[in-house]
């Protein structure tokens, strides 16, 4: 997989979307319809570029971030109603 930042276009919160389907186990694609409501977020992507400049590095990958927050989430029933 290749990391958001890599596509900064509305392809990104597909590529989100899709990595979010896989942690959770569904087996559907989901898209972004395009349509967007007051307070939805514009830019899902972030400029990193100046945490790097610095010598920042992850710990966690995207991936790994997302896998851990729906275990974590999935865990918490009485969120998910």
């Amino acid at each position: 997989h290749r990391d958001l930042h890599s596509f900064p276009t509305r392809r990104s919160s597909d590529l989100l979307a899709a990595m979010i389907a896989t942690a959770l186990g569904v087996q559907k694609q989901i898209t972004f319809n395009g349509i967007r409501r007051k307070g939805d977020p514009v830019n899902w992507c972030a400029d990193t570029c100046r945490l790097s400049a610095i010598g920042f590095q992850p710990a966690v990958s995207l991936h790994e971030g997302i896998a851990a927050y729906v275990q974590w989430y999935s865990g918490k029933a009485d969120l998910v109603q």
